[in-house]
């Protein structure tokens, strides 16, 4: 499979003002000069299903990452420390994010914010930066397992 293809344009978006980036291969747009995260990994839980104050559902996904990489002169890959992400999908993306379930690959295009938080840690305050990812999209992307003609036959 090749690399995605991405250009860049100098054309505003729709009532933005600010310029695209187009992935060619999988035709997502992704705006240049913003707050973009892209998340790939699998669901920890259902998705949980909320109620805004104007009755309207929003979805609470808990989404594990984990990093691999292959150690010079070693054919065995080994994994980093798994990171917990906790993303929010409303709108059409919540519609979406309600039909996976619990251990399903996923991919999320969204943005990323932190609220500070405070809390006494052995009698000391402490503060944490807790980051939650709003989701703008959400794609399946479980992988797709190659048959070996060999097997086959």
């Amino acid at each position: 499979m090749d690399p995605p293809q991405f250009c860049w344009s100098p054309e505003p978006a729709p009532a933005l003002g600010k310029a695209m980036i187009f992935n060619r291969q999988q035709g997502e747009t992704i705006m240049a000069n913003n707050n973009t995260v892209i998340l790939t990994g699998n669901l920890g839980q259902a998705p949980d299903v909320f109620k805004d104050k104007n009755g309207k559902p929003f979805v609470r996904l808990s989404l594990a990452t984990t990093d691999s990489y292959k150690p010079e002169g070693s054919d065995e890959w080994q994994d980093q420390d798994t990171v917990w992400h906790t993303c929010f999908a409303y709108r059409e993306a919540a519609r979406y994010a309600k039909s996976f379930k619990k251990g399903e690959r996923v991919k999320i295009l969204g943005k990323i914010a932190y609220q500070q938080t405070e809390t006494l840690l052995e009698g000391e305050k402490r503060f944490f930066n807790n980051a939650t990812i709003t989701v703008r999209t959400i794609k399946d992307a479980r992988l797709r397992k190659k048959l070996d003609t060999a097997e086959a036959e």
